[in-house]
């Protein structure tokens, strides 16, 4: 077992291990450790997770896996039920996982949800693990082999428990969450991180090759930069171009935030799929006005 693992015991009996990260380059390592490797493989995630993490993680898991299949199913509470398990169910079938295979949960809490079900289910009970990529599941769903779905309005009315092999959590997927709702859930000043993330973005580039001319690099995030966008925005409201007016938004009941029309998907906050409500707050407007040339 790593070093960075913390061990999950039940009277004293030893469970599962806990490994923190800040990446994915090690997640192969723990499953050579666990004993979980050269076996079938299916990644369980949703449509807001894959596209930021699926294709790494298969890279990382290639050389320990005998095959790699990957279920993504739509993002949100909407799609815990078993309509999605039975789909789950097929692309198992069809990818011919057997008792020996492993299923790994890659996302928030419905996806450790529904994944820990599918695989306390399947052919009676095959092995899973948690790779949870949200502050909540890194801290509550992924932990305690809590399983199920939704029943029609019924949440969590299906379920089972059913412990993970192991728990692996990347904590730099938490550096993809917005700024605000990260600091709100973290209690960290978006300054740290954001610091961080920038440092680690241009560490990206540069593993990449591209060349640039990095002594002319801009941040928007330096004081010293948008301390200009300030003066512009005084300027504005100087003349009557910006003004507080009392208007409708949408707030995310959990997040509490104000989300754009684009962030509210189905009725839910597209960042951790919570009720979003209309609320009357005050906001700044800046109108689009026409004007002439000269005036």
């Amino acid at each position: 077992m790593g070093t960075d693992a913390l061990q999950v015991r039940r009277n004293g009996d030893f469970y599962y291990p806990i490994y923190f990260e800040d990446g994915f380059e090690k997640l192969a390592d723990a499953i050579r450790t666990e004993g979980l490797e050269n076996r079938n493989f299916c990644i369980v995630t949703d449509t807001n997770v894959a596209p930021l993490y699926a294709a790494e993680v298969q890279k990382v898991l290639s050389p320990v896996a005998s095959k790699i299949s990957v279920f993504t199913f739509e993002a949100g509470e909407k799609s815990k039920n078993l309509n999605t398990v039975q789909q789950l169910y097929k692309v198992l079938i069809e990818e011919k996982l057997d008792r020996k295979s492993l299923i790994i949960a890659l996302g928030g809490g419905v996806v450790g949800d529904l994944a820990g079900f599918g695989a306390a289910t399947y052919l009676r009970g095959i092995d899973f693990i948690q790779v949870p990529t949200t502050l909540l599941s890194q801290v509550d769903s992924s932990v305690g082999g809590k399983t199920g779905v939704d029943l029609e309005q019924y949440k969590n009315m299906v379920g089972a428990f059913h412990q993970p092999r192991l728990v692996y959590m990347n904590l730099h997927t938490l550096r993809s969450l917005p700024a605000e709702q990260f600091a709100i859930q973290t209690g960290h000043h978006p300054a740290q991180f954001t610091k961080k993330n920038v440092d680690h973005f241009r560490e990206q580039i540069q593993s990449l090759g591209f060349s640039y001319d990095w002594d002319r690099e801009i941040s928007t995030t330096d004081p010293s930069y948008y301390k200009w966008t300030q003066w512009i925005f005084l300027q504005l409201f100087k003349k009557g171009l910006a003004y507080k007016k009392e208007m409708a938004v949408n707030w995310c009941t959990s997040c509490k935030v104000v989300l754009a029309n684009e962030e509210v998907v189905n009725g839910t906050c597209e960042r951790c799929h919570s009720e979003v409500i209309r609320k009357v707050k005050s906001q700044w407007i800046c109108p689009h006005r026409s004007h002439r040339s000269g005036h």
